[in-house]
């Protein structure tokens, strides 16, 4: 235990060394989160102390002192711990608070280059200082949309910006914004301080066709046409062992570059399904009107107006165990490529609706949690049985 706690004390002050940030796990945290397994091991060893105090005998005055010094140590950092006063005031946000329903969340979303950003910080900063949604997740295996959508777009973005805003042409990254436009993006932040406002969002685009992301050596070829600049994105890459980094780039890319959004008609080019769709084209030249959408921590609900028979692409990550609802109806969903929801739509009023269940993994964990909890109250049951009788049975004795 004192090994530990000597070494929560240290890695506050070295945790940026660059020998440490060569562990995996180290980046991953910044300085104020280490302090938290400092707060931790010393309120173990702590109540350690004070344990071991109210054991042993060292004359009724000295232990008492030592217990009530040690057990005012444990309160001070129990409640710095917990209550954490210190929190940063952010200016500039105070009125995100007047768009807040009670119960409901904001209906589009946030996110930022982590170029000298902690992405964990960030994410924790967005939503619950900002109170905006954010379109990155912990980590990239909680939704598959991370993967192949979310993080190369932010990947490149970020190599991409410049370091001055003044130098920033929105001409030379107008793909990039459609992209964020894409997943429902409002507030995106730049380089700290920056942060850039969209003034049009919207939960889903409508197109009459569908088109299909090709594979292999195509999508290389019409997404990046010239061997230097297939080198030139190869040097990008963060981690060199990561050998589909360029292939998801290039996904990325490609749907960009056939997904041009017509704001006024809240439409766009084509919908990029991913292999094992099918490529359609109703011949519709559709138009979307967001009518409602309302969004909750487990479920969100959009009502749309489009004007013809159409394709929609929903801003929401495909998941398997969610469930998709049109009009009251559940409806299997088609995958963009991304991963993100598509549906077929009908002309005329619709409501979409979102609601996920639970997983037969997670329904088994459920039921095993019920059977160790009946299990325990009766195992304790019986145990206090056993030690009523025999406690009986000595009294009488």
């Amino acid at each position: 235990m004192s090994v530990c706690t000597r070494i929560a004390i240290a890695l506050p002050f070295v945790s940026a060394s660059p020998f440490l940030r060569e562990v995996p796990l180290i980046p991953d945290f910044s300085a104020g989160r280490y302090l938290l397994f400092t707060v931790f091991f010393v309120c173990v060893s702590a109540a350690i102390g004070v344990r071991f105090l109210t054991v042993c005998r060292f004359g009724s005055g000295k232990n008492a002192a030592y217990v009530g010094l040690l057990a005012a140590l444990l309160i001070d950092l129990g409640t710095t711990t917990f209550q954490q006063p210190y929190a940063q005031h952010i200016s500039g946000l105070d009125a995100m608070a007047e768009d807040d329903v009670p119960g409901e969340l904001l209906n589009f979303r946030g996110i930022s280059t982590l170029r000298g950003r902690n992405a964990y910080d960030e994410m924790v900063v967005t939503q619950m200082v900002r109170r905006i949604p954010s379109a990155m997740a912990p980590h990239p295996g909680d939704l598959l949309a991370q993967t192949y959508f979310v993080k190369p777009l932010e990947n490149v973005f970020t190599i991409v910006l410049p370091d001055s805003m003044g130098d920033l042409d929105w001409g030379r990254l107008e793909k990039f914004q459609t992209g964020f436009k894409m997943l429902n993006v409002r507030r995106l932040g730049l380089v700290l301080p920056h942060a850039a406002w969209f003034d049009w969002h919207s939960p889903l685009l409508v197109s009459s066709r569908t088109v299909i992301l090709p594979k292999g050596d195509r999508l290389t070829q019409e997404t990046v046409s010239s061997s230097e600049a297939r080198d030139r994105m190869e040097s990008m890459r963060d981690n060199p062992e990561d050998d589909d980094w360029i292939k998801r780039v290039l996904s990325v890319l490609w749907i960009l570059n056939h997904s041009v959004i017509d704001e006024d008609r809240g439409s766009v080019d084509a919908i990029v399904l991913e292999a094992g769709g099918r490529a359609v084209d109703l011949g519709s030249d559709p138009e979307c009107s967001v009518l409602e959408h309302n969004v909750w921590n487990t479920r969100a609900r959009m009502r749309v107006r489009v004007s013809e028979d159409c394709y929609t692409r929903l801003s929401y990550a495909y998941y398997p165990y969610l469930d998709v609802l049109v009009d009251g109806d559940r409806v299997e969903p088609m995958v963009t490529a991304g991963r993100f929801i598509a549906l077929k739509l009908s002309a005329g009023t619709h409501t979409i609706e979102l609601i996920p269940r639970l997983s037969p993994l997670r329904r088994w964990f459920w039921f095993a949690a019920v059977l160790s909890v009946l299990g325990w109250f009766g195992w304790g049951r019986e145990k206090f049985r056993n030690i009523s009788t025999e406690t009986s049975q000595w009294t009488k004795a």
